[in-house]
């Protein structure tokens, strides 16, 4: 006969409960009851926020205030972009597993690189402005000087009176060195100035403006742009927090997506983008979205957290998990849903859900404002 595995070893019990209510819903699976040996109660948590930066603001503040180890998941890698920039500037070791770091894709590297450029005198951040706006490789190399003694100033000098060309294209791109040389002289000044918020936003705006608003890397030019001048202290220090080496012995917060976190576990999980249209994603099975949603929800030892941006609309996989009562499937707040001081041991998930004054509601409310 067919063989099932109805205990989970792993996770306390409200975690299980929510996770076995919501995985019930699923009609193409084995008949089973999933149940959990654990005799700690756990804690699930469900929050709602006005966007990914204050999600990921709230986050930062969860998992430092204790030494358990953690794992921020979402339905796609882009849903932890605003995560892993808010770990940077608070000098929080993470790894990102499955998807590309931020400091490696091109608007962001773009920005810190000019920033590096002007606040050092580095030739590197400007070379690598010109990437991205698409500059032909022969045409830099043309720029570059032949004595590399001081090249920030000559490639400046070189890029403010470059060659006349004859075509439309070639003249469009000599129009765009003359406008960074200038920009970068104009954002030195300011730097001289102390005016590093108008540099911040200056080099965001630049290298924004060479996106569509729809292309993923938009909105991570705004938020690093206003990370950066929330930041304390000289730019070049702000800089270097943001981009400290990386290691690769996966030390610290773990990012992924659901799909990798399969067989993975920690003490606590937060799975961000628990909304309508990402988790369960239209393009996808619902039943297969659900089966998703059970994986990263049981890969929680302790703790669980569920976040969804206001403006969205929550996901039904919520409710189906029986962690949002009657009165509260429109969340408007951020609320605790479970919390274990409050639950005794006998009490079973249809009363234990409320909106109970503790730490985490306060730590979050203040993230919130």
């Amino acid at each position: 006969g067919l063989v099932t595995l109805p205990i989970n070893y792993r996770c306390d019990q409200t975690i299980i409960q929510a996770a076995a209510q919501l995985i019930n819903y699923n009609k193409e699976r084995v008949a089973k009851n999933v149940e959990g040996i654990s005799t700690n109660l756990g804690r699930v948590s469900v929050l709602s926020f006005d966007d990914r930066v204050q999600e990921a603001e709230a986050i930062v503040e969860v998992v430092t205030k204790d030494h358990y180890d953690s794992a921020i998941l979402a339905r796609t890698n882009q849903l932890l972009d605003a995560v892993e920039l808010k770990l940077s500037a608070h000098g929080i070791p993470y790894y990102r597993t499955g998807g590309r770091y931020l400091w490696d894709r091109e608007a962001p590297g773009t920005i810190l690189g000019l920033l590096h450029a002007v606040t050092g005198k580095k030739h590197g951040g400007i070379i690598t402005a010109l990437h991205y706006t698409k500059v032909p490789v022969t045409t830099i190399d043309a720029l570059l000087p032949a004595n590399m003694r001081n090249p920030y100033r000559k490639l400046l000098s070189t890029m403010a009176d470059p060659p006349v060309r004859t075509s439309q294209k070639e003249s469009m791109e000599r129009a765009g060195l003359i406008k960074l040389a200038h920009l970068c002289r104009d954002w030195e000044g300011l730097l001289s100035q102390d005016k590093t918020a108008l540099v911040i936003s200056g080099i965001s705006r630049w290298v924004r403006g060479h996106l569509q608003p729809n292309h993923p890397e938009y909105d991570i030019c705004n938020w690093l742009a206003e990370t950066l001048r929330r930041m304390k202290g000289p730019l070049s220090k702000r800089l270097a927090l943001l981009q400290r080496p990386r290691k690769d012995n996966r030390e610290g917060i773990a990012l992924m997506t659901l799909h990798t976190s399969k067989g993975l576990e920690w003490d606590r999980v937060w799975i961000v983008g628990v909304e309508k249209d990402v988790l369960p994603h239209e393009d996808s099975p619902l039943e297969e979205e659900r089966r998703l949603c059970y994986v990263g929800m049981t890969r929680a030892r302790h703790e669980l957290f569920l976040s969804w941006k206001r403006g969205v609309g929550v996901s039904a996989f919520l409710d189906e998990a029986g962690v949002l009562d009657g009165e509260n499937k429109q969340l408007q707040e951020p609320q605790m849903v479970y919390r274990n001081e409050s639950i005794p041991p006998q009490a079973d998930s249809t009363n234990i859900r409320g909106d109970t004054e503790g730490d985490i509601n306060r730590l979050v409310h203040r993230s919130c404002g």
